[in-house]
């Protein structure tokens, strides 16, 4: 529904691909598909790396911080 110039705006976004896979699932009643598995790994794995990333950064005063 929205206009061309912004889909690659949406598409960028990594709740686009959950949610649309959440929402075939209820909805349609199918399976994802082999290649948005692949993308939801993907965009697991990058932010399971960048909050490592920074955990580990910052954990000498993460208690403090909490």
């Amino acid at each position: 529904m929205a206009p061309p110039f912004l889909q690659a705006v949406i598409w960028a976004n990594p709740l686009t691909l959950f949610i649309g896979v959440v929402r075939t699932a209820v909805l349609d009643g199918q399976a994802p598909s082999a290649a948005q598995l692949g993308l939801m790994v993907l965009w697991v794995s990058i932010a399971l790396g960048s909050s490592l990333l920074v955990f580990i950064r910052y954990q000498p005063r993460f208690a403090e911080e909490l």
